[in-house]
């Protein structure tokens, strides 16, 4: 199971799994530090990191996502591949990009927030 696996279930409904813990590298803060892979606090520099470089994303819940591919790597050979084809399909398709930025991504909410919302409502 990957991080998270999209199947549609009919015309405009699609099911979201999460995946486990095994299928990805651990890396601990000292690591995540000494490669660079996301911004320093106390540094203000631009780009000074693999995530400030690579985050060209235009919405918050798509931050979140690079931040956590980042974080946690895949182990799964198959899986690296796969998700490597679908950023090849949408670096390779402009209109695809386009139409995804303009149109679904306007109308798509933050589903990480909603999540954060139905957890606090339960527990409270």
């Amino acid at each position: 199971m990957r991080e998270f696996e999209i199947e549609r279930e009919n015309e405009s409904s699609y099911k979201f799994t999460k995946g486990s813990v095994e299928e990805y590298v651990r890396l601990d803060s000292s690591a995540i530090s000494a490669a660079m892979i996301l911004p320093d606090p106390k540094n203000d520099g631009q780009n000074s990191s693999v995530f400030s470089i690579l985050n060209r994303c235009n919405t918050k819940m798509g931050s979140r996502l690079l931040e956590r591919w980042l974080r946690q790597p895949l182990k799964c050979v198959e899986d690296i591949e796969a998700r490597q084809k679908v950023v090849e399909l949408f670096y390779k398709s402009v209109s695809l990009r386009v139409t995804l930025k303009t149109e679904a991504l306007k109308k798509c909410p933050d589903l990480d927030s909603l999540e954060g919302k139905i957890q606090k409502n339960k527990a409270g």
